[in-house]
């Protein structure tokens, strides 16, 4: 089944709600085309069967998940510590990386991402 996003952000702690709608908007942006995958518990964008982007509430904070690793690579010095994973951005205050640095660097990243994924150069994971 699959998730319904506003009911997912909906219940997402309060702080982190904004962050989320914003995520879910660049996303949609960046790849208009894509759809919910139908197996995932959090929302996860997929397009020709491939996973594209999604985002998720943790109790450390919002994560942004761009399904690029290799793209995701050539931001490992501006993420910092805030990467964690091939595909994972925590947006957490703790780490290294300002929340609105984090804000400006993912449309950044998304809009790179669909570049490389219309050329055919993007890594990305194909679900399951």
């Amino acid at each position: 089944m699959t998730v319904d996003v506003s009911e997912y952000i909906a219940a997402a702690p309060p702080a982190q709600q904004p962050l989320l709608r914003d995520m879910d908007a660049r996303i949609r942006e960046a790849f208009p085309k894509a759809t919910l995958d139908p197996k995932s518990y959090f929302p996860v964008y997929v397009l020709d069967g491939h996973w594209l982007a999604g985002f998720a509430t943790r109790k450390k904070g919002a994560m942004f998940y761009c399904m690029d690793a290799p793209l995701l690579d050539e931001y490992a010095d501006r993420l910092g510590k805030n990467r964690s994973g091939k595909t994972c951005v925590e947006y957490r205050a703790t780490r290294a990386v300002p929340l609105d640095v984090l804000q400006k660097l993912v449309p950044e990243i998304l809009a790179r991402q669909a570049e490389r994924y219309a050329d055919g150069t993007g890594g990305f994971l194909a679900p399951y």
